[in-house]
């Protein structure tokens, strides 16, 4: 007998079938989708059967690389929902959304085609706490993003390394402070968490992550400036953290406070003794950061004022 939930199975089994032959969207069409951040049409083509970790071009990233990467906050938490996986690769040159967003979030300057302005690099930032949330390759980093200190202390006291740094470069201290969990960052310091990571170069051998694909480096300093919170500078400096401890590609707490246009983060950094002239892997200064936008040329006089003091 031909029942309602029968013959809403077989719409569905037909739905996907049609997806899987080249009669539903096209991998473009999902991508726009996706780029745009809309939210009513991903719903409508994951509903018809769309896979949310469908590959969408030869570079093999997904609806999620996109919503994250643009810094679409609702669309990346729908996909996410829908089971959209936030450590796939393709290979080990294969970027995670996380790897994604933060890239183009501390690019100084990149080829999306919007307007880039400081607005936007933020909007990745939130984009880039909801991906931590959601991550699998360390409970404690992931329970630390969630705010739970309760939970964090249990995993602690069941033998959870306080200073294991995980595939994408944070500490349990840099995840923390990057969530600005007051609590959390007060009980990491005093368990002896590090504040001064070794260096990038070390790292990398010891730990041989993937060498050839970039991977990224958060010390708890460049976090605390990437959160823009003066006040997490001002705490890890008191415990002995270094104002100029460069993190991913040799980027610097002082260039990230340009990025976002942070003027009182710029001026203590500078203050505390930070090198403005400090080269990064591009060999830029932290000239090279300042805002581009039209939007924020205010900011980048002020910044660029600053500097030039220095």
């Amino acid at each position: 007998m031909l029942t309602r939930r029968t013959l809403d199975h077989a719409v569905t089994l037909i739905l996907m079938s049609l997806v899987l032959s080249g009669c539903g969207p096209s991998d473009k069409e999902l991508m726009d989708v996706a780029v745009s951040g809309n939210v009513v049409e991903l719903r409508k083509h994951i509903s018809s059967g769309v896979d949310p970790n469908r590959s969408l071009n030869i570079s093999a990233n997904r609806m999620v690389e996109f919503t994250s990467m643009y810094g679409h906050l609702e669309a990346t938490q729908y996909l996410i929902e829908q089971g959209a996986s936030l450590e796939y690769r393709e290979s080990k040159h294969h970027w995670t959304p996380i790897e994604w967003t933060t890239a183009i979030m501390l690019a100084p300057k990149f080829s999306l085609k919007e307007d880039y302005d400081i607005a936007s690099r933020k909007k990745r930032r939130v984009v880039c706490k909801l991906l931590q949330k959601h991550l699998k390759s360390s409970p404690l980093n992931t329970t630390i993003a969630r705010g739970s200190l309760q939970e964090a202390e249990t995993l602690i006291a069941e033998g959870a390394d306080i200073n294991e740094i995980d595939e994408y470069g944070y500490s349990p201290l840099s995840t923390a402070v990057f969530h600005e969990h007051d609590e959390i960052v007060a009980k990491l310091l005093a368990a002896g968490a590090w504040i001064n990571v070794r260096s990038y170069a070390d790292m990398v051998d010891e730990k041989n992550v993937r060498k050839e694909a970039d991977p990224l480096f958060m010390p708890p300093m460049f976090a605390a400036a990437m959160s823009d919170t003066p006040a997490f500078v001002a705490l890890l400096q008191k415990h002995g953290g270094e104002i100029d401890e460069p993190g991913w590609r040799g980027i610097t707490p002082l260039k990230i406070a340009c990025l976002f246009g942070n003027v009182e983060l710029a001026k203590y950094l500078l203050d505390e003794g930070a090198d403005p002239k400090r080269k990064d892997g591009s060999k830029g200064d932290a000239s090279r950061y300042l805002p581009q936008s039209p939007k924020d040329k205010e900011l980048k006089r002020r910044l660029l004022e600053l500097l030039e003091k220095y």
